[in-house]
Parts: structure tokens; C-alpha cells; sequence
């Protein structure tokens, strides 16, 4: 805590000895709003008149008041995780990990607009690109947190039922379900059928814009494969948001540990 208060006050502090020089005031103002913040605005009243100091004041003051708020919310949170056992933490971080991924997920594939990448240019074509191999990673690391998660719940089974922490069994067997494995195979099917669509156009940018006929019909070929991917990551994805929702009705406490939900238009196709 006060990680941004003490250098606030000492900087007002040094402000007010700026203003006593300026306005030839007494110099000591500056000492005892070093040692006695709350007599700040006092001092600002007693040196001015058109209140332009009392006003930044008090706008510094919330952002500092607000930012240190914000801290001692960050640390509550994380001394209350500290204070769990150990296999609630590794859960928890876990759980967090996949979570932090799906979310990041959807905004990449909301952004893949196959209609808006190809049209606007090479450059966004290399954007969607780097949003495909940034998808890569996240679907690694969420198969090995739920693999990870999996292995958990798994080896300290006895200790959740002690718990009464059902919740732990029920995620496990949701993670490791037919819905979730075929979710991660399909995307990361679609996402290497996408590429191989972007790096085509991108190889072939003017032909295809000149509709030169040789460079049409190899493209048809890898937009049908786009296609074909992009079909079978809504049709699991779908899958995967109904079973979750299936579940949740049923367990409504696993409602924070699961992730958000694919919106069933993520992507835009070019016709």
C-alpha cells in the first residue's frame, strides 16, 4: 500500500514550496503539507484566488486516491487466493489461465473478417496472420492448463469430495469431454485452412484483384477449404456453448470458472 501516495504527497509538497517562492509566502506551508497532506487545500486557498491549483488538486488527488484503491483490491484478492490450500491456488491459477485464453480467443476470432482482410490490403492480410499464429499459442496453453487441471482434480479427488468441491469433478470431466476436444481440434483446423487461404491471396494479391482466371480458380480451391473449416469450428463451437450452457444450468457455481462463450457469428464470409 501508499506504493503511489508517499511520492504524491512529496510532490505536493514541493508544489507548495513552488508557490510560496512564487507568491513569496511562507516557505514553511510547504513543510507542513509534507507532514500533513489534509491541510493542502487550506494552504492552496490561503495563496490564490481564481482556484486553478485547488482544481488540479483535487483531480490529482482522486487519480491517486482511485489508483491506490485499485492496488489494495489487486492485493486483498490476491492474499485471499494466498490463504487458500495449495490445491485450491494451482485450481484456481489454472482455471484463470483458460479462462484468460478463451477470452482473448474470441477477440481474435471476431476479428478475422475475411471480407474486410482481403479487401483492404496486404497490410491487414498480414495482421490476420499474426492474430492466427497468436491463436496457435492460446489453444496450446489452454489443451495443457485443462490437461494440467485434469491431471489435479484427478490426483487429489479425495481431498474436493472432503471439500464438497463437486464443482472441481464436474469442470474436469467438462474439459475433457467429446464437446471440448473436437472445439480445440476444429479451430485449430480452421485457423491453419484460414492461413493457408491469406498466404495464397497474399503470394497472388494482384491477380486475384484483376480477376486473372488461373489465379481465380486456385483460389476457389483454398477458399473451399477455408469454407470447410470455418463450417466445422461453428458447428463444434456451437456444440461447445450449448453443453456449457447445459451445465451451468445444472451447476450454476461453475458459471466463474468456465470461459465466455464463442458468440456464435465470429467470423464474416466474403460471397
Amino acid at each position: 500500500m501508499y506504493y503511489i501516495y508517499y511520492p504524491y504527497v512529496l510532490i505536493i509538497s514541493m508544489a507548495m514550496a513552488g508557490i510560496c517562492y512564487k507568491q513569496k509566502k511562507p516557505l514553511w506551508w510547504s513543510a507542513v503539507v509534507l507532514f500533513a497532506p489534509v491541510t493542502t487545500p487550506y494552504f492552496i486557498v490561503k495563496s490564490e484566488k481564481k482556484g486553478k491549483w485547488m482544481t488540479l488538486f483535487l483531480l490529482s488527488f482522486l487519480l491517486v486516491a482511485g489508483a491506490e484503491g485499485y492496488i489494495w483490491y489487486k492485493e486483498y484478492k490476491q492474499d485471499q487466493i494466498d490463504r487458500l490450500h495449495p490445491v485450491d491456488r494451482t485450481a484456481i491459477r489454472l482455471t484463470n489461465i483458460i479462462e484468460a485464453n478463451f477470452s482473448e480467443m474470441n477477440a481474435i476470432m471476431k476479428s478475422l473478417d475475411i471480407k474486410d482482410t482481403i479487401a483492404s490490403g496486404k497490410k491487414d492480410i498480414i495482421t490476420s496472420k499474426d492474430s492466427i499464429k497468436r491463436g496457435r499459442i492460446l489453444i496450446k496453453q489452454s489443451q495443457k492448463a485443462t490437461k494440467q487441471f485434469a491431471v489435479l482434480v484427478t490426483d487429489y479427488a479425495p481431498y474436493f469430495q472432503k471439500t464438497h468441491q463437486n464443482w472441481a469433478l464436474e469442470l474436469k470431466n467438462f474439459y475433457q469431454s467429446r464437446h471440448m476436444v473436437k472445439y480445440y481440434s476444429t479451430t485449430k483446423q480452421y485457423l491453419e485452412e484460414f492461413e493457408k487461404f491469406l498466404n495464397y491471396v497474399q503470394t497472388h494479391f494482384e491477380e486475384i484483384r484483376n480477376h486473372k482466371s488461373r489465379a481465380m480458380e486456385n483460389y476457389d480451391h483454398y477458399f473451399i477449404g477455408y469454407r470447410r473449416g470455418l463450417d466445422r469450428y461453428q458447428k463444434y463451437g456451437n456444440e461447445r456453448m450449448k453443453a456449457q450452457m447445459a451445465l451451468t444450468n445444472h451447476y450454476p457455481e461453475l458459471k466463474k470458472y468456465l470461459p465466455e462463450k464463442i458468440q456464435k457469428r465470429a467470423v464474416n464470409v466474403w460471397k
